[in-house]
């Protein structure tokens, strides 16, 4: 608490700057294409939550894309064994391989 008390002008300013530069934000127009400055762009507050939300979002996912083909590489070899011991179990049925012996 001392610490507000001893600072309390710095963190006003701050505060007071802050909010300056976040109602510019608001306000302000990004051009949405250098050649064509004249027309309607995008907001500068938009284009600064992108640029700090975006590499987050692509982490989560692209950690949700690993997790999703990892799983279903996964569920593919088990799959692929089950086959393997059913056309096992069918060739020895057959007749032509003994079943506990792989092929």
């Amino acid at each position: 608490m001392d610490f507000l008390l001893r600072f309390r002008n710095a963190l006003f300013l701050i505060a007071v700057l802050l909010a300056q530069a976040l109602a510019l934000a608001v306000q302000l127009r990004t051009p949405a294409s250098p050649d064509k400055p004249d027309t309607s762009g995008i907001r500068l507050i938009r284009l600064w939550t992108t640029g700090v939300i975006s590499p987050f979002e692509r982490g989560a996912h692209g950690i949700g894309s690993g997790l999703r083909h990892g799983w279903s590489n996964y569920i593919d070899l088990r799959h692929g064994f089950f086959e393997r011991r059913v056309f096992a179990y069918q060739t020895a049925v057959a007749g032509e391989v003994p079943f506990g012996e792989d092929f």
